[in-house]
């Protein structure tokens, strides 16, 4: 092949240097406590705007405990430590 990388070639070496850096935070507690909290921040956000699109489509999101948690449209299964 010539100089120029496959799309392949390139999503791996992206994929290597996504990884690192998550290693990288991971690593660093501040990092990692500023990114949990950002992550809190956004999925904020989105529940308002996914609320929003579900009020103009006339669809109401659900959220019967027993089938688990709504988050911005979906149902997330409750997991119970130890148990799949």
């Amino acid at each position: 092949m010539d100089s120029i990388k496959s799309e392949r070639q390139w999503r791996q070496e992206d994929d290597a240097r996504v990884l690192a850096s998550a290693e990288q935070i991971k690593a660093d507690k501040s990092r990692l406590q500023g990114a949990q909290e950002a992550a809190k921040r956004m999925l904020a956000e989105r529940e308002k705007e996914t609320a929003g699109l579900r009020s103009v489509a006339g669809k109401p999101i659900k959220n019967e405990k027993s089938q688990g948690i709504a988050v911005t449209g979906f149902v997330l299964p409750r997991i119970q430590a130890g148990k799949k």
